[in-house]
This record gives C-alpha cells, structure tokens and sequence, in this order.
C-alpha cells in the first residue's frame, strides 16, 4: 500500500506541471444562453394542432432558452463537441408550455493560431425532440446542425463562445430548419 501511494503521488508531482502546459486533449464546457427560429410553416402546425383539442398558442419567431456545449479538443485543430439546447416555445391558452429540445454530437474543426480569436466549424447530427405538454407528449426525429463560430479567450482557463449554426429537425410530418444563435462562457476544465 505504501508502495501504490509513493507511486501515485510521483506520478501525480510530474502530472501537474505537465497538466499547465498548452497540450491536448482538452476538454472544455460552455454554458449559455441560445434562441432559436421557428418557421410559420411549422409554427402553423403545431399550432393547427393544438387547435384540434381546443388549445391556442402561438409559437412563431425566435425562442430563447438554454445552451450547453461540451468539447473535446483531440489535436490543437480537431475535436468533437456535443452540443444541449433546451427552448421554450411559449404557453397555451391554458398556461401549458412548448418546449424543444435538441442533442446533437458534432465534429470540429478550430484555427487556433489566430491567438486572440479562435474562429471554428462544426457540423453534426443528433436528435431534435417537441414536447407539448397539453398533449402530454411530443414527437421527435432526427437532428442536424452546421455552423460555425468563434471563442474569445479571456484567460487560460476561460473564454467566451459565440455560436451561430444552422439546425435541421424533422417532427409532427414536417422538416424545420432553423438558424440558432448562442453565446455562453466556455471553462477550460483540463
């Protein structure tokens, strides 16, 4: 046992400084604030149903609520990052609410020389999930997002992200599109 922890504690003494350095992989979370466009195709569907069971609402326009993104960064270019957006599309005539939520996993690209600004690419696919609370139920298909953006380091430890992509989902028989804007504060965590 004295062992294991001798061992482990010179491990971690020769860990840390390496720990400190610009090296990969890195993992990194952002959280933030999102809003999403909903088109009046959609938004007449989703509308057009609720009518059906006596319900208005109305859920055009732009839609904000949270936004979780959670990078792995493989080499100093190329990571993954699963991206978290949870929206709220407004209530019902009966204060029942609307909510969209989507999980998509993507790939990255970043170029990380510009030093003060680190612009980057993603593109990805995932799920995309209506619930209507009214109809106690939802439906969902699959989801895909394109887009780009930029981090702004403001330490070596944090930095904000600007996000702006395009999302792609499919629910209630119609393909919706939309653009999705976020911007959150990213924390290095190693």
């Amino acid at each position: 046992m004295v062992r294991f922890c001798v061992c482990s504690l010179f491990v971690i003494l020769f860990a840390v400084p390496a720990m400190a350095q610009d090296e990969f992989p890195r993992l990194e979370m952002t959280f933030g604030y999102g809003r999403v466009g909903l088109s009046d195709l959609h938004a007449d569907i989703l509308d057009g149903t609720l009518s059906q069971f006596g319900l208005v609402t109305d859920s055009r326009g732009s839609h904000g609520g949270f936004t979780m993104h959670t990078g792995l960064n493989f080499t100093h270019w190329l990571g993954f990052e699963y991206m978290l957006g949870y929206y709220g599309l407004g209530k019902d005539n009966i204060g029942n609410s609307n909510e969209l939520l989507v999980n998509i996993f993507s790939g990255k690209v970043a170029a990380r020389q510009f030093g003060r600004v680190v612009p980057y690419a993603v593109a990805g696919i995932g799920d995309g999930s209506l619930r209507v609370e009214s109809l106690q139920g939802g439906d969902g298909g699959v989801a895909f997002r394109y887009g780009g953006g930029v981090d702004v380091p403001l330490n070596t430890g944090m930095s904000l992200k600007f996000d702006l992509s395009r999302m792609s989902f499919g629910f209630l028989n119609v393909r919706e599109s939309s653009t999705n804007f976020s911007v959150g504060v990213t924390i290095n965590l190693m």
